[in-house]
């Protein structure tokens, strides 16, 4: 069971029936206010926003994530199936989801963010830069893009998970810090 930090009484609970913290799987939620706007950022020369409703290409898309999050050389073709499995997903857009695209045309950053209309939230869901284009802002520039088009289409926050400085330097705030709580083995 994931317990919110501040939730000293449930921690107490859960002690009591044996269950231990486990402090290496924490999760944290932070939110993005997008009544007080999105800033605008701006891109490298060469360098451009586009949807994936203006070009879907997976072998793209499985390249910068599968880079993205740090795994070495070329993506695996079979990760392909996943990411056109992601796009069948309720509340998958595809002129929501955004990439930067590199002057050669491989996307080097991706922000892929789904909107829930009935509760007027979006959820920020992944955000990945190639290693070899990181630290010129075209993740920020992706995310900013995202979320623009996201109040656009009716939400009124964003959420992620996590806590990293760079989502902090957009203007994300944490709301929550849960920690796993498991039964202990005798």
């Amino acid at each position: 069971i994931f317990i919110h930090e501040t939730d000293k009484t449930l921690q107490r609970l859960a002690a009591a029936r044996g269950y231990v913290e486990n402090i290496e799987f924490r999760e944290v939620t932070a939110r993005y206010d997008l009544a007080k706007g999105v800033p605008k950022v701006s891109l490298p020369d060469g360098f451009h926003l586009q949807s994936l409703a203006e070009e879907n290409d997976l072998r793209k898309i499985n390249q910068v994530l599968w880079r993205g999050f740090n795994h070495p050389g070329p993506a695996p073709q079979a990760e392909i199936a996943g990411r056109k499995f992601m796009q069948q997903a309720p509340n998958f857009r595809h002129d929501l989801t955004i990439v930067a695209v590199a002057p050669n045309g491989d996307y080097v950053s991706f922000c892929g963010i789904w909107v829930v209309p009935q509760n007027q939230i979006a959820y920020v869901e992944p955000v990945a830069t190639d290693p070899d284009h990181r630290r010129l802002g075209l993740g920020a520039a992706a995310v900013t893009e995202a979320l623009r088009r996201a109040r656009d289409a009716g939400a009124r926050e964003a959420w992620v998970g996590s806590d990293l400085a760079f989502y902090r330097t957009l203007g994300f705030t944490v709301q929550a810090r849960s920690t796993l709580w498991e039964r202990a083995t005798p």
